[in-house]
């Protein structure tokens, strides 16, 4: 099932974004997008190995959701459902835009849509970022504040309102 969201063009025309789930034949962009958008911050970290970060594109095809501008293929957003487990909480595992498309609010426009989501069903929203990573950032302009690091990545979380935190600005 497509998903149409908003963001703004660099012209500040507003693209047509839409999400739809990664099918198996996504892989090959799967991996693509992974190394144009990790690779330099994981080399500088903990080093690249491509079987470990092979294994990581192929966890999102179970649960990953393209994100598509205007015809084409830009992005994922894989996410997980914690209530499955009794946590009032969903998280984002992976998010990547590709980096000729960055700076046009699709990252933005993806992640207010899965904030909303999360504040309808009550749950709080957490993911984890990379110390060195830009998208810092943008998830703190999003009401994301970090409650754990371990040296490589940064735990931030983004309480719904019903728990307390900030209503959703548009």
């Amino acid at each position: 099932m497509d998903t149409t969201l908003g963001g703004l063009r660099n012209d500040g025309r507003a693209p047509a974004v839409t999400l739809r789930p990664v099918r198996e034949d996504d892989e090959e962009f799967l991996w693509q997008l992974r190394r144009a958008t990790m690779r330099e911050q994981i080399e500088g970290t903990i080093g690249w190995q491509d079987s470990v970060q092979r294994a990581c594109v192929l966890e999102l095809i179970p649960s990953g959701r393209i994100i598509i501008c205007d015809g084409e293929d830009v992005g994922v957003l894989a996410t997980r459902d914690f209530r499955e487990v009794d946590l009032a909480e969903l998280y984002v595992k992976f998010i990547a835009i590709l980096p000729h498309m960055q700076g046009r609010g699709l990252g933005s426009a993806v992640l207010r849509s899965f904030q909303k989501e999360a504040a309808h069903a009550r749950c709080d929203v957490s993911l984890r970022v990379v110390v060195t990573s830009r998208a810092r950032a943008l998830y703190e302009r999003l009401g994301f504040a970090e409650y754990q690091a371990d040296g490589f990545m940064i735990f931030m979380r983004w309480k719904c309102p019903a728990h307390g935190g900030l209503t959703l600005l548009e």
